[in-house]
């Protein structure tokens, strides 16, 4: 499945992440149910049909679609951060070193 075509909005993301440790009320994930990121929970008695409970929990997709936006958040803000963490030591340890710099200069002349 491509997920890079698919955007969720905040609270259904909430909701999918939610469903990870327990059931949601159905009428909150109509979506993900769409996109099948979520199944209908079933309860089944003794010699009984399976009744719906109303209720969804995530299934494999869903949990295959919360990796991929791990990955994704993972390379659009932690690469930023290290570069910019990289570039202000580089920039601080440069002008501590420039005064010694200029006296090696200056001696050198």
């Amino acid at each position: 499945m491509d997920f890079s075509q698919i955007v969720l909005n905040h609270s259904e993301k909430l909701t999918l992440k939610k469903s990870v440790k327990q059931p949601v009320p159905e009428n909150q994930c109509s979506r993900l149910l769409n996109l099948n990121f979520v199944d209908p929970e079933y309860v089944q008695k003794p010699g009984n049909m399976p009744t719906h409970t109303g209720f969804c929990r995530i299934n494999n997709n869903g949990k295959a679609y919360l990796l991929y936006r791990r990955d994704v958040n993972l390379t659009r803000y932690f690469i930023p951060i290290v570069v910019s963490l990289t570039t202000t030591l580089l920039l601080n340890g440069t002008v501590m070193l420039l005064p010694h710099l200029l006296g090696l200069i200056q001696q050198w002349i």
